[in-house]
């Protein structure tokens, strides 16, 4: 009965030196990100030790936000095999099970600790019975003191067996993703009505969310941030201070000022300024052109259609998530490998699958072969069912990419972002434009890749911005520019005079590196074999440079710097090669050399302010696998350039 903080993987009341011993265990053997998250969940349940003359199995409750953010750690299997034979929504009306102790993970607000009071309210309960025979209150977050004020003084107190906080506020979207499923975050922090009060308090939500990232890993972080970005410098002090309030509660991190490059947990702090570009631009990787071409909900789930067996069309809800092992493997391949794959790969798998095959068309000649094939039928009938899923979104992607023609789109998309000249590009652009069966929302994204691409490169002058919105059906408003150009100039888009001169000298060491880049290439490893994907994303660049040392602390600096570094860090003011994180690079990936017991225990967590891409979540498997250190990334909320366009429209501009 007694209130006690938790965060997630730590000691259960009673066991002194439980935390600072798992802590250590942690540093000595490597455990992926993921697998730290869903021990918060697990353990949780664990350390619940129902009373003897109680039913020892347990019933789980979780309010609407909880319930995402616990399936999106935990698969239900996991959860059963903890002791939980049934698992309920708070907020609707349950049977009493008062032989039965009850564990609620529950987020720490007003409605959710009102639902826990009824339950066990003698005016609400018309059934005579006790809800349940104990209670085991598990919060994602900390619990303000009004609310636990009024758990102590409800009836529901002399039930309340375990009270704790884990501290999990973030959704993981995949192994080394995760978010906060706040989706207007964007409006929130650039529109030009957002008063700096009303900012602070967004980012001061972010910062409490993410820290709670750390409190799972164990680890407090040497923070930077993009010195530019005056959201990323606030949101940075902000994060420590939420980090040592939570040590102030008797949550330990482990901190080493002295710890090596290789060894330290790293945070690195930008906003969606940091680059435009790669929230608009057309991506070929599978992932990414499904999110991107086909509707998938907030659920990430996909209607798939097929054929039944009596030759009906139908269509079903499909998942799409880490449980799918076919699609971990194929989701950040290119589209045109991705199809290669799936015909090889499928044919293989009926060739070595032919007695259950021969059993599904009713081929079996003896009854030994029909056991064979029986035995073989439920994992065969999976498989088959995932291979037919990912056949019909690729072909479902394909059409898609010939229908928009998509290949002529993205070949100028490119060559626009990389800096390589097309003698008759504004030709080719109104030519886009003006044709009808190029949608509206592709005229946009391309219009938006002009004038930020061209702007930066020196290549823009206001007036041909303005014969080109015009072009692209988007006439000047009063003020002499359209909406969407002006919320442009909101997020740093420089398209005046002064920003010519600035461009120009980019440009040149753009076409350089293109031009070494092409020098290069590589068919079968390079990012560049594909010319419709040679943009690499400036988080994925600015990450590598962190990662290898390069990083200018001019530029990015340390809330906290480290006392020394095995290899001592590089400033662009002091040193005589210039770094790197700024200009296109060719990297070269070997998809088996790395594996998670391999991983150097310094992990780096880039957070977004504004939303990520797909993109850039997968540069985190990229780099990981290259550097053989877990890169995370994480964001406000994950954005498709669908979410991007609506959030550029919405948010309010400078008259």
């Amino acid at each position: 009965r007694e209130r006690e903080k938790d965060s997630g993987e730590k000691m259960v009341k009673g066991k002194g030196k439980g935390k600072k011993e798992e802590v250590e265990k942690q540093v000595a053997k490597f455990e992926p990100f993921s697998a730290l998250v869903k021990q918060v969940v697990l353990e949780a349940i664990r350390s619940v030790k129902v009373a003897p003359e109680n039913n020892q199995w347990k019933v789980l409750l979780l309010d609407h936000t909880s319930k995402s953010l616990v399936s999106s750690a935990v698969k239900m299997y996991d959860i059963l095999q903890e002791g939980i034979d049934l698992v309920e929504n708070l907020e609707i009306e349950r049977q009493p099970l008062p032989k039965k102790e009850a564990i609620y993970i529950i987020s720490p607000t007003k409605d959710s600790v009102n639902q826990v009071i009824e339950d066990f309210d003698p005016d609400e309960n018309t059934s005579g019975k006790d809800q349940y025979a104990a209670v085991h209150l598990f919060f994602t977050g900390p619990l303000p003191q009004k609310l636990f004020e009024k758990l102590t003084k409800a009836q529901v107190r002399l039930y309340i067996s375990t009270l704790k906080e884990i501290n999990l506020l973030f959704y993981l979207q995949e192994s080394q993703v995760f978010h906060m499923g706040v989706n207007d975050s964007f409006t929130r922090v650039f529109s030009a009505s957002a008063q700096k009060e009303a900012v602070d308090g967004h980012l001061r939500e972010l910062a409490r969310t993410l820290s709670t990232v750390f409190t799972t890993m164990g680890e407090r972080p040497f923070v930077r941030f993009d010195k530019k970005s005056s959201l990323a410098k606030r949101m940075a002090t902000m994060v420590n201070e939420e980090l040592g309030i939570l040590e102030e509660s008797g949550i330990e991190l482990r901190f080493d000022r002295k710890a090596s490059r290789d060894n330290r947990c790293e945070l690195l702090l930008l906003d969606r300024t940091v680059d435009l570009l790669a929230p608009l631009l057309h991506e070929f990787t599978y992932q990414a052109m499904v999110w991107d071409l086909v509707k998938v909900d907030k659920h990430n789930c996909v209607e798939h259609t097929y054929t039944d067996n009596a030759g009906n069309e139908q269509t079903k809800r499909v998942l799409l998530s880490e449980a799918d092992q076919l699609w971990v493997r194929l989701r950040h391949m290119h589209i045109r490998d991705t199809s290669r794959w799936l015909v090889k790969n499928f044919n293989e798998f009926v060739a070595v699958n032919k007695k259950a095959g021969n059993l599904e068309m009713g081929k079996t000649s003896t009854l030994k072969e029909m056991g064979e094939a029986m035995r073989a039928m439920p994992q065969y009938q999976d498989m088959k069912s995932k291979y037919a899923v990912h056949i019909e979104l690729a072909n479902r992607c394909m059409a898609y990419f010939k229908k928009r023609n998509l290949g002529d789109l993205g070949m100028i998309e490119q060559d626009m972002v990389v800096g390589v000249k097309r003698k008759d590009l504004k030709k080719e652009l109104s030519a886009f434009f003006n044709d009808d069966h190029v949608k509206d929302n592709d005229k946009l994204r391309l219009l938006l890749l002009y004038l930020i691409s061209q702007s930066d490169q020196g290549r823009l002058t206001h007036k041909d911005k303005e014969a080109m919105v015009i072009d692209a059906g988007y006439p000047p408003d009063p003020q002499g520019d359209a909406k969407i150009i002006r919320a442009m100039g909101a997020l740093g888009v420089r398209l005046d005079k002064a920003s010519l001169k600035e461009g120009v000298k980019e440009a040149k060491e753009k076409a350089k590196e293109e031009k070494k880049g092409k020098k290069k290439k590589d068919a079968d490893n390079d990012e560049a074999s594909y010319e419709l994907s040679r943009y690499v994303p400036v988080i994925k660049r600015v990450t590598q440079s962190l990662i290898q040392g390069d990083l200018p602390t001019s530029k990015f600096p340390y809330l906290e710097a480290p006392v020394a570094d095995s290899v001592p860090l590089k400033d662009a003011t002091s040193s005589g090669s210039k770094a790197k994180w700024g200009s296109k690079k060719q990297e070269n990936f070997d998809k088996d050399a790395v594996g998670t017991a391999n991983f150097k225990p310094g992990r780096v967590v880039v957070f977004v302010i504004g939303g990520a891409t797909l993109s850039e979540t997968r540069s985190a498997y990229e780099l990981t696998e290259q550097n053989q250190r877990e890169v995370i990334i994480g964001s406000s909320c994950i954005v498709t350039p669908k979410d991007y366009i609506s959030l550029l429209s919405d948010i309010e501009v400078p008259k």
